[in-house]
């Protein structure tokens, strides 16, 4: 899935540094978390409510994501226009 984005990058902004950018910016980061590691202190201090925040964080993410690819992509070169 990571290369159909990398590509997409590359076709809208016309440019590989974007989407060396981008893969490093990845490579940084890792994959998302969608549970966290549950032993019996942290269960006990922090509660049920950091797996909402966790939760809410990644669907805020996602639906920024959809919201602002075309926006972030215009490149002013494209090799691909909608």
């Amino acid at each position: 899935m990571f290369g159909w984005f990398a590509v997409f990058i590359f076709l809208r902004t016309g440019c590989v540094w974007n989407v060396i950018l981008v893969h490093s910016f990845c490579n940084y980061i890792g994959l998302p978390t969608v549970g966290r590691i549950h032993n019996q202190h942290e269960e006990i201090v922090w509660g049920k409510w950091v797996d909402y925040v966790l939760w809410a964080g990644h669907v805020a993410g996602a639906i920024g994501f959809y919201k602002m690819l075309w926006p972030l992509t215009e490149g002013r070169e494209p090799l691909m226009r909608v």
